[in-house]
């Protein structure tokens, strides 16, 4: 009788624990997930894009792992003119402000140096039909699709 005492205790524990176990991984926002630096750097790039008023076109930044780039798309709507010409200088305040506050926060953050290979900025026209590739910044190079 004493064995089954200690037996049947360990299997009451293990249910608990498998109980708490399963009710853990029943939200799928509480699992664990691996977070990568150029996840945590596009996040901040981001939330830094929020602070200069210049920058008011929508925009969406994220971390490219095949490319290993981050990303930042901007749905701008061009004035009278030329496109490729708004892009290219909207496109460069953006990168000037990358160098400026980015770069040197990831240094100091994470003891990464980051650099232009790390960054692909796309300017997109929006128009009635969605949106428009009208010029890219990538590898320190403005290309017109």
């Amino acid at each position: 009788m004493a064995k089954i005492r200690p037996v049947g205790l360990v299997a009451v524990l293990s249910l608990a624990a498998f109980c708490t176990l399963a009710a853990q991984q029943a939200n799928p926002l509480a699992a664990a997930y691996p977070i990568k630096v150029g996840d945590m750097a596009a996040q901040m790039l981001s939330e830094f894009l929020r602070i200069p008023a210049e920058f008011n076109d929508p925009r969406i930044v994220f971390y490219e792992p095949s490319a290993h780039t981050i990303d930042v798309e901007v749905y701008a709507t061009p004035r009278v003119g030329s496109k490729t010409d708004q892009a290219r200088a909207l496109l460069g305040q953006y990168w000037e402000y990358i160098k400026a506050a980015h770069i040197p926060y990831v240094d100091s953050r994470f003891g990464v140096k980051l650099d232009v290979q790390h960054y692909r900025l796309r300017y997109y026209e929006r128009n009635q039909n969605g949106a428009t590739l009208v010029l890219q910044f990538v590898n320190g190079q403005y290309t017109i699709p």
